[in-house]
């Protein structure tokens, strides 16, 4: 399912392939979310934000309209 899936893709493969046992896992996205939770609280996050350099890439739009 994940190799269908390009963001997916670039976070879990490697070289073409799913990462193994021991190769480092980046997830900077996450990373960046985790950082505005501790700055600004749980409330920040959850804000919709129209120039969308708050959140990153587009999944906090996608969160709050479904």
């Amino acid at each position: 399912m994940l190799p269908n899936h390009e963001n997916s893709k670039a976070i879990f493969w490697k070289e073409g392939a799913p990462l193994k046992k021991g190769d480092k896992l980046v997830q900077a996205n996450l990373a960046k979310s985790l950082e505005m939770i501790a700055e600004n609280g749980p409330a920040r996050i959850l804000q919709r934000h129209d120039s969308g350099t708050d959140c990153p890439g587009d999944a906090e739009k996608r969160w709050l309209d479904h």
